[in-house]
């Protein structure tokens, strides 16, 4: 077992930050308490993932895992990928997404990866203005999103597909079975 617990970053990835083509695998590890900040020179910059930032096409395998208490001063508390189109990865299996609390959207994950898979997890008690557990969005116009919930609970669930297109669009793949209860906006293909 392993424990991330009161570390702070300067802008991104509180605790970790995983980059590039390679895959990260998390087994049965804690992240709690952590921070992101943003810069001292810019006190104005935003900053996100207080847990775990993915990044460049990067993997992330998570499970077992408990992510707990994290925050970041813009946006993702706890987790988020990078920008609609890098071809970031996540997979999650029987991990705890809880306590955690951004200003702004995604108090738990803020997900704009191309790939998403969150099974027989828990992402309840997070806080944020918008997508408390989880905001996922995507500004794709010619790629594709998977995205695959199945057998989880999370509470506080923001969808945004910004593109040219009406929804549906073509290109995204959209999954879920799981209980979510949310008061905020959702838009499904």
């Amino acid at each position: 077992k392993c424990t991330f617990t009161n570390n702070e970053a300067t802008k991104e990835g509180g605790a970790i930050i995983t980059t590039g083509v390679d895959t990260m695998t998390l087994i049965n590890v804690t992240l709690d308490n952590n921070r992101s900040l943003p810069p001292p020179t810019s006190p104005t910059t935003n900053s996100r993932s207080g847990a775990i930032f993915i990044r460049n096409a990067a993997t992330l395998i998570m499970e077992d895992c408990r992510v707990t208490n994290n925050s970041a001063v813009f946006s993702a508390g706890a987790i988020s990928s990078t920008v609609p189109g890098d071809n970031a990865k996540l997979f999650m299996d029987r991990c705890v997404v809880s306590g955690n609390q951004s200003p702004n959207g995604g108090g738990g994950m803020v997900i704009f990866g191309d790939t998403v898979s969150i099974v027989n997890s828990l992402i309840t008690g997070n806080q944020a203005d918008s997508g408390a557990g989880l905001y996922f969005g995507s500004l794709l116009t010619d790629s594709t999103v998977n995205v695959f919930i199945a057998n989880s609970t999370i509470a506080g669930l923001y969808w945004m597909f910004l593109s040219p297109c009406d929804i549906p669009c073509t290109g995204y793949l959209l999954h879920l079975h799981a209980s979510v209860t949310s008061r905020d906006r959702q838009l499904l293909n």
